[in-house]
C-alpha cells in the first residue's frame, strides 16, 4: 500500500444517519481453561466477550443458551466440533461465524511475594486467552491468535482459584478479564471489518468506522491507500497491496 500519513486521533467517531443493514450473526461458544485456573472463569469470560462483541455495533450476537440450540441441531456439542467434524452442507442456518478459546493465563506476570498461593502487593497480573474465529459456513478457520493484556495490581490475588482477601482484588480480576475480553472482539471485529476512513471534513477532523473501545484519544495510526493488488502464483489468492 502507500503511505499517506500519520493521524493523531482526537476526535475519531461521529455516529452517520444511514439505512440500517442486516449485521453479520455471531456465537461465542465455550472458552475452556487450562491446569491451575479456575474453571468457572471460562463462562464468565465467554459472557464478558459476547457482552465486547455486542458494544461493537458491527455484529448481530446471538444468546449463548440459543447457541447451544443450534449447534445441538446440527448434531454437535461444541463449536470445535465444526472444524473436527465438518458442517453440513450449507453451514449452519443463521450463523455467520463463531467464536472459541481457552484461558491460558491469569495471575501474577512480574514482581511480587507468593505465600500459599497469594500473590502480595507490589506486582502486575497478567491474562492471555488463544481464540480461534471460525466460518460457520464452511467450518474455515479465519483467525487463531493469542490475545494478552496486563494490568497492575497491589491487591492479594489467588493465582490458582482466584479467591483473595479482599473484595478489590476479585474487582481487579474482574477488570482484567472485561479489558482482555474488549482485546479480544476488537481483533476479531477490525479483522472481518477493516477500520476505514469515512471522510475527512473541511477542518481536516478524520472520522472513522470505529469509535470508543477500538480508538483512543491521542493514538497515532498509519493510513494507507488502498492497491489493486496482485494474486500469489501458488494459491490464486487475489493479495492486498
Amino acid at each position: 500500500g502507500f503511505l499517506i500519513a500519520n493521524l493523531v486521533l482526537f476526535a475519531v467517531w461521529c455516529p452517520i444517519q444511514v439505512h440500517a443493514v442486516e449485521k453479520p450473526r455471531i456465537g461465542v461458544g465455550e472458552v475452556v481453561v487450562v491446569d491451575g485456573v479456575a474453571g468457572q472463569l471460562g463462562s464468565d469470560f465467554a459472557v464478558m466477550l459476547s457482552t465486547a462483541l455486542v458494544k461493537t455495533r458491527k455484529f448481530e450476537v446471538i444468546e449463548r443458551a440459543r447457541l447451544k440450540e443450534i449447534l445441538k441441531e446440527q448434531g454437535l456439542s461444541t463449536i470445535s466440533g465444526v472444524i473436527e467434524d465438518g458442517v453440513k452442507l450449507g453451514g449452519i442456518k443463521g450463523v455467520r461465524y463463531l467464536v472459541y478459546g481457552s484461558i491460558t493465563q491469569l495471575g501474577k506476570s512480574s514482581e511480587g511475594v507468593a505465600i500459599q498461593g497469594l500473590s502480595i502487593g507490589g506486582g502486575s497480573m497478567k491474562m492471555g486467552v488463544d481464540i480461534k474465529l471460525v466460518d460457520a459456513q464452511n467450518g474455515r478457520t479465519l483467525i487463531a491468535d493469542t490475545v494478552t493484556h496486563e494490568a497492575g495490581s497491589s491487591q492479594n490475588v489467588s493465582i490458582g482459584g482466584i479467591t483473595s482477601k479482599s473484595d478489590d482484588s476479585q474487582q481487579a480480576v474482574g477488570d482484567l478479564m472485561r479489558a482482555t475480553a474488549t482485546d479480544v472482539a476488537n481483533l476479531i471485529t477490525t479483522g472481518i471489518f477493516p477500520m476505514k476512513v469515512v471522510v475527512v471534513q473541511k477542518d481536516g477532523t478524520v472520522i472513522l468506522n470505529y469509535g470508543d473501545g477500538a480508538l483512543e484519544k491521542g493514538m497515532v495510526l498509519e493510513v494507507y491507500e488502498v492497491g489493486e493488488g496482485f494474486k500469489d502464483p501458488d494459491t490464486g489468492e487475489v493479495v492486498p497491496r
